[in-house]
């Protein structure tokens, strides 16, 4: 009941700012022009990459601070405290770090007018500021994570992206474009963010006094927090890299016809993310052969849930885009997002075993498959963009998520129940993804056959349903085993529920 709470909580706490931004976006692109947001949406990047300067000590406080859900308040807020300066001082370094690395960016960028080349580098200091900042909220929220405050989180949570998504836009409307008052504006809210997430953890840790870092804490805060830093290094370098490289071999209005779909499409991760974020305080805080159990049971319900919701983002995204943004703009970005859907929904199944390995003390084994997926994807990346433009991006980005979630299932020791689980989904969702790429919006034959793949994936819903309500058993040895290579007849049991 704890997990389905916490994970409906982080779903309606997803819910307003995805609002925000379909209705923020388009103003955006009216009132900044389509350069400017493009560039606006490099600095974001930019910031969200530095913030491998936490070090992975807010994941590290979560994990640790869950592990003492029984212990006393004061070992708690020694952990808080500890992780709060190291976090702070590796925030302002990171910050100084960041001042020339965003000149050299912004300046490598093709296409920058006079003007706007002037104001972006007048507006890197101010995006050097905003790093500490970040940095800090995201160790108070890792431990409002840490007690399953899920309340406080999300509502907090969503105040801030919400004043992150408007005031920039109420300054350029009233004040002018200038990206140095947009990210100051930003900057703002994140501060006051900042301050209601610290009352939050005063109350919920609860903090103490403050008190100065504890030695033996901060050895071992670095050790498992080293480990996630290195996938805050490359997992952000793997997820957004494709953005940097597209604005330096294409354009910067391309970013933008690569980023709005994106930004779209990825709204569907508020599932993955909800349901991630409620079971790792679990994989922390309980043995793990309690949660072998929890995690099949887990990745059967997102996977009910993630594929009608990526099954129809195909159907509509295109429309949707064409209404939304106009047909140029839309021609372009509609086979991006398609692309994009099918990674999102290899991306979302990954996230299971990803909590479950950093949940239970093993962040060595995530790094170390980003280190090994970096080189190949690179390899790929490249020529995908310079053969495809903006839709190879997409294809590269894809076809890494489908080898991450392959690796990291391999690693939690899930990947044969997992392929079993996922396998006739999958290949809806491919198909799906196929049939829009290749043919037009007006096509009969695209809707013939997408009529067809969804009416299999009501067939397998409904039965998936019913096994999880109990009104359906599955014979165990009578299946299509995708991992031995045989082709046998699955046999229903129709019986009441226990």
């Amino acid at each position: 009941m704890g997990l389905a709470r916490n994970s409906a909580l982080n779903l309606a706490g997803a819910a307003v700012p995805i609002a925000v931004t379909l209705v923020t976006v388009p103003f955006y692109l009216s009132v900044i022009g389509i350069e400017r947001y493009g560039v606006l949406s490099i600095a974001w990047l930019l910031l969200g990459y530095f913030g491998l300067f936490d070090l992975g000590l807010g994941r590290a406080a979560a994990q640790r601070i869950a592990g003492l859900a029984h212990a006393s308040p004061a070992a708690r807020s020694d952990v808080f405290w500890t992780a709060l300066w190291l976090n702070l001082v590796l925030g302002l370094v990171g910050a100084a770090v960041l001042v020339p690395v965003g000149h050299l960016a912004f300046g490598a960028m093709e296409g920058l007018s006079g003007a706007l080349a002037e104001e972006t580098r007048a507006a890197v200091p101010w995006l050097a500021a905003s790093l500490p900042v970040a940095t800090v909220s995201g160790l108070l929220a890792g431990a409002l994570q840490g007690r399953e405050r899920f309340v406080a989180l999300n509502v907090i949570g969503s105040l801030g992206t919400i004043l992150g998504s408007v005031s920039p836009l109420l300054v350029a409307v009233h004040y002018g474009a200038d990206l140095r008052w947009l990210i100051a504006a930003a900057l703002a809210s994140r501060l006051l963010t900042s301050c209601l997430l610290f009352v939050s953890c005063r109350r919920c840790v609860p903090v103490e006094v403050p008190s100065l870092p504890r030695w033996p804490l901060v050895r071992d805060l670095l050790c498992f927090g080293g480990w996630v830093s290195v996938s805050s290094v490359i997992g952000p370098l793997l997820a957004s890299f494709d953005r940097l490289l597209i604005g330096v071999m294409v354009s910067a209005a391309a970013v933008t016809h690569y980023v709005v779909p994106f930004a779209l499409v990825s709204r569907v991760q508020v599932l993955p993310h909800s349901l991630a974020g409620a079971l790792f305080p679990l994989f922390a805080s309980r043995p793990a052969g309690e949660m072998d159990r929890v995690k099949l049971k887990a990745l059967r319900g997102l996977t009910l849930l993630m594929t009608p919701a990526v099954l129809a983002g195909l159907l509509v995204v295109e429309p949707f885009l064409i209404v939304w943004l106009g047909a140029e703009l839309a021609d372009v970005s509609a086979p991006v997002a398609h692309i994009l859907l099918l990674g999102l929904w290899m991306n979302a199944a990954a996230r299971i075993p990803h909590a479950s390995l950093q949940g239970s003390g093993r962040p060595d084994l995530v790094a170390k498959a980003h280190l090994g997926e970096l080189v190949p994807y690179m390899g790929v990346l490249v020529p995908a963009i310079h053969a495809f433009g903006v839709t190879g991006a997409a294809l590269a980005w894809t076809m890494r998520s489908a080898a991450d979630a392959a690796i990291l299932f391999l690693l939690d020791g899930t990947l044969k129940p997992a392929m079993r689980l996922l396998a006739f989904p999958a290949a809806l969702v491919a198909c799906a993804t196929v049939t829009v790429v290749s043919l037009p919006l007006d096509s009969a034959e695209r809707w013939l056959v997408l009529a067809i793949i969804d009416a299999l994936a009501v067939v397998w819903w409904t039965v998936n349903l019913l096994v999880e309500a109990g009104f359906v058993s599955i014979a165990p040895k009578t299946r299509f085993d995708m991992i031995d290579g045989r082709f046998e007849f699955i046999t229903l049991t129709c019986r009441k529920p226990e």
